[in-house]
């Protein structure tokens, strides 16, 4: 598949180059290509030596994280005018080209990737600079999700507590899972012991939200601020149990889950269509 790629590629170029030909030479009949024989009494196209020289390559992060942006640059020793255009090859089955001898990156997956620019000069010349090798690393969270309650679900949460659980993946392990939870709206008619006072707190206007403590108690935080606190994590299932005596009133409540894998990538984005964030109710 490398050799097919590679044959495009040169195909493509050549493709330009001998378009560039075509078009010079109808431009101006009196031209003809660098390194061809030129009619009696017709100058070259170019001498020689107007598109000698070398090209080299910089890249801003040799060990770059996935998805992270990699700035390459061209340094190049040919004219610039002699120069039509740059082609950046990644590596990775992608590249870039254009008039300009920098450009930027993202690498989607892991791996080691050769990364190298071409510059096509005027004179029908290919110059490139030697491969550099970029290793990419790891630079995605793990997959975390809310297994139970679902999302609108009635929940009980019974005389052992509730028990939230769910799922977190990542290629190189999970190293924490975080939980939180917080008050939307409170059922006045509260009617497991401990809950009476909680329901009181959490309806006494003040500013900022309720957040559940992960132990007893609810704690008032600002809004956008969630209280994160650790639950057990098995391979790749989490899984956290309500204290019994937990003084949280029934009401409707947002779990949202985050989780860190072992390169230190923790979850920063929270939606619905993740699963890592829901709305349920809490009943006795």
């Amino acid at each position: 598949m490398a050799a097919a790629k590679a044959r495009r590629t040169g195909r493509s170029i050549l493709a330009v180059t001998t378009t560039l030909t075509v078009t010079l030479a109808a431009a101006a009949p009196g031209l003809a290509p660098a390194g061809s024989a030129a009619a009696p009494g017709r100058p070259h196209a170019h001498a020689a030596d107007a598109c000698d020289g070398s090209v080299g390559l910089q890249v801003s992060d040799r060990r770059p994280l996935q998805l992270r942006p990699v700035r390459v640059a061209a340094i190049s020793s040919v004219p610039a005018d002699a120069v039509v255009f740059y082609d950046f090859n990644y590596g990775d089955g992608s590249d870039d080209a254009g008039a300009q001898p920098n450009a930027v990156h993202a690498y989607q997956d892991t791996g080691a990737y050769a990364v190298k620019v071409t510059a096509v000069t005027t004179c029908n010349t290919m110059v490139s600079s030697p491969e550099l090798r970029v290793v990419v690393g790891d630079g995605l969270p793990p997959d975390v999700a809310i297994g139970f309650p679902h999302a609108d679900q009635t929940a009980h949460f019974g005389r052992a507590g509730l028990l939230l659980q769910g799922t977190a993946r990542d290629p190189s392990g999970v190293r924490k899972v975080e939980l939180a939870m917080q008050v939307l709206r409170v059922t006045r008619s509260a009617t497991r012991a401990g809950a009476a006072g909680a329901t009181a707190a959490a309806t006494t206007p003040k500013t900022g939200c309720y957040w559940y403590d992960g132990h007893v108690k609810l704690r008032a935080r600002g809004c956008a601020s969630p209280l994160f606190f650790p639950v057990h994590v098995t391979g790749t299932h989490w899984s956290f149990r309500m204290n019994p005596r937990s003084q949280i009133p029934p009401g409707v409540y947002t779990a949202r889950v985050r989780a860190t894998d072992r390169h230190g990538n923790a979850s920063t984005i929270f939606s619905p269509k993740l699963g890592d964030i829901l709305a349920f109710k809490l009943v006795a």
